[in-house]
């Protein structure tokens, strides 16, 4: 039997295994790719929501870094300073507690990050802090009072470390989310907040018995002082029915008078120290090398002279006679006053009064820091060089006041009914300065809170004024080479010469200027090219003054300590404490 060989239809086989099998590997490879792409578009979408989460987390931070805020923690620690003195004053407690004033500070920080919190939880109600049209995050905050008027805040704890500083650490979440998807990140992250160790950074810490007076506190001598006219190389209890027989205290003596001096002869003391209850009468005094200490009044005639010593009057001290002070530390708690007209002088001093300084006659101050804590008062006119006088109400001066080289710092106003000559002298006045007679200004810088009145022709040169009220003047005022800043100008006669003169209302009756500008803001009684309007911010910025004034010294007793507790110097440098993010837990 013969076969027939017939191959058609054989490659249509092939053909078909061929798309068979490509289309299951092509299916295959699909699949994967497919699952890769979901794979790396999660990926992508989890990575994306860390970012929000970071990005939440750097905003939140640098919102809750405000709670510390430098200003006001200086501020409160101040505060809390004084009211601690007060309350040793007040309740006889010696010494601050430091921890309860550290403990005040970490609480306010503690409420300024809760307020923080509660603000950016209030507006997250509304709405979510956007990164970008698909992203948000979060901060995740806790409550369970309805209405979330109390806000359970993110963890905070506060602990006290080795070192002595108080440290506040915040732990949070904050959370990344892609927005209408179900697809989120938190993150968790600490930060932390210190207090330093405020006992060690404060100055001026009180021991127990530093509100001791100096008087009760010292050894009374047992032995009655052997001579009682001249006292030499002693230590001794004077009696006080013998005040009348002593003439010299000498030798590095130590006497002490259990009771009031009333003696009647001049007395030397030298390189000695004498201390007595008070002092009701008494002549010439001369005291040199030493240390005088009356805890009381003093009360005296004969003229009194001081020089390289330390002097401490409890009370007042009144001295009908001159006074001659030199390179030396006087401490007055009351009031001061002498009577004489001739030779009274406070040269190279350091000096504080209590209350109030009456100088009926001349007096000459020189190279002198002197603190009056009430109201001064120049009868028969002042003079005062190379010094700085820091007076807490008004200075009055019926005679001439001359002024060269010092610095005054005045609470109240200035009276000056004669006039005075100021040369390179900074000044600060906090109410006015009235001045029937003629002013006198050299080379001197001068603040004055409220109004400056001059009712006689004045001159002022080279000088920097500044007024917060009215220049009130019906006469002729010559302002030259100076610069000159007030709220309103009321003047009979104005000559400027290389001046600049700011006046917010600017009135003169008759005015003459060479080289010189005029500022105004509201209306001026003239114009011209230099007179110029100026909006109200550009003119505090054309006629803009600072003036500072350094307190004066005050004396270093080396006889008795504080009577009463002195305020801690309190200037702490928050800067190097500042809050930082410790961690952060992905």
């Amino acid at each position: 039997m013969v076969y027939q060989k017939n191959e058609k239809g054989y490659a249509l086989i092939i053909v078909l295994f061929a798309i068979v099998f490509i289309t299951i590997i092509t299916a295959v490879f699909m699949r994967g790719a497919l699952n890769n792409a979901a794979q790396e578009k999660t990926m992508d979408n989890n990575n994306l929501a860390i970012v929000a989460a970071e990005s939440g987390i750097d905003y939140y931070s640098f919102e809750l870094k405000k709670a510390y805020d430098e200003k006001e923690l200086n501020s409160l620690l101040r505060n809390l300073l004084k009211n601690a003195v007060q309350d040793m004053i007040d309740k006889k407690k010696t010494s601050i507690d430091y921890n309860e004033i550290q403990e005040k500070l970490a609480d306010r920080v503690i409420d300024n990050l809760i307020d923080i919190i509660r603000r950016i939880d209030l507006k997250q109600q509304n709405n979510t802090y956007d990164m970008s049209d698909d992203y948000e995050h979060i901060l995740l905050i806790e409550s369970t009072v309805p209405g979330r008027e109390n806000v359970i805040t993110p963890l905070i704890s506060e602990q006290n470390l080795e070192n002595g500083q108080t440290k506040i650490t915040l732990t949070g979440k904050a959370l990344g989310k892609q927005k209408n998807v179900d697809n989120q990140k938190d993150l968790a992250f600490v930060l932390a907040f210190y207090i330093p160790n405020i006992e060690l950074l404060v100055d001026g810490n009180l021991d127990e018995d530093d509100n001791s007076n100096g008087f009760d506190d010292i050894l009374i001598p047992k032995d009655i002082c052997k001579n009682t006219v001249k006292i030499e190389n002693e230590n001794c209890l004077f009696l006080t029915n013998k005040t009348s027989d002593l003439e010299y205290v000498t030798k590095k003596s130590l006497v002490y008078l259990n009771g009031d001096y009333s003696g009647w002869k001049s007395v030397k003391i030298e390189d000695s120290t004498f201390r007595m209850a008070n002092m009701t009468s008494g002549s010439y005094f001369d005291i040199r090398d030493s240390n005088f200490y009356v805890k009381g009044n003093l009360s005296k005639h004969g003229n009194t002279k001081l020089q390289d010593s330390t002097t401490y009057i409890g009370g007042n001290f009144a001295e009908s006679g001159s006074i001659d002070f030199q390179k030396s530390n006087i401490t007055i708690g009351g009031m001061f006053g002498y009577q004489s007209s001739q030779n009274n002088k406070i040269q190279d001093s350091v000096m504080k009064v209590g209350l109030d300084f009456n100088s009926p006659n001349l007096v000459t101050i020189q190279g002198t820091h002197l603190t009056v804590g009430g109201m001064m008062k120049f009868n028969s006119g002042g003079i005062l060089e190379y010094s700085n006088l820091k007076i807490g109400e008004e200075l009055n001066a019926p005679s001439k006041l001359y002024t060269k080289n010092s610095q005054l710092a005045i609470g109240r106003y200035l009276q000056l009914n004669s006039g005075a000559d100021f040369q390179d002298t900074k000044m600060i006045i906090g109410s006015y300065l009235n001045s029937p007679q003629v002013l006198d200004i050299k080379k001197s810088e001068i603040s004055i809170g409220d109004y400056l009145q001059i009712n006689t022709p004045s001159k002022f040169r080279g000088a920097n004024i500044s007024i917060g009220g009215k220049f009130g003047s019906p006469v002729k005022i010559e302002i030259q080479d100076s610069s000159l800043r007030t709220s309103v100008a009321d003047i009979g006669a104005l000559n400027l010469q290389n001046s600049k003169f700011c006046a917010e209302t600017f009135k003169v009756r008759d005015l003459n200027m060479q080289n010189s500008k005029i500022y105004y803001v509201n209306s001026s009684s003239h114009t011209g090219k230099d007179i110029i309007k100026l909006s109200k911010q550009d003119f505090e910025e054309t006629c803009k003054f600072y003036l500072k004034l350094d307190d004066p010294k005050q004396p270093t007793d080396g006889l008795q300590k504080p009577e009463v507790p002195q305020v801690p110097d309190a200037d702490i440098k928050w800067e190097d404490y500042k809050p930082n993010l410790e961690n952060v837990t992905y």
